[in-house]
């Protein structure tokens, strides 16, 4: 599920399916599918390419290859990563 592949796949996917149930009554016409569509692809590639920089990687190329991308440069739980990010989620949950 960490693979570029699945990322493309996925968001036709799921982007269509929230499309389906967003799209009713009141909300109608006030997105798109590609407006979801982008959503999901952008939230689902990101994760993965965060995952690379940890020390145990992910295959970003699964089903073509095995090969795990890792650049190390994050531990698992970096409070000097992790502290400020959990910070400005918690402020724009707000916005």
């Amino acid at each position: 599920m960490h693979s570029i592949l699945f990322s493309v796949l996925a968001a036709f996917f799921f982007g269509w399916l929230v499309f389906k149930f967003y799209n009713t009554k009141k909300r109608i016409d006030t997105t798109s599918q590609s407006d979801w569509v982008r959503l999901f692809f952008w939230s689902l590639l990101t994760h993965p390419i965060l995952d690379c920089f940890t020390p145990y990687g992910t295959q970003l190329f699964a089903p073509f290859s095995n090969y795990r991308v890792a650049f190390n440069n994050i531990a698992v739980v970096d409070p000097l990563y992790t502290v400020p990010f959990l910070v400005c989620i918690i402020v724009l949950m707000f916005f």
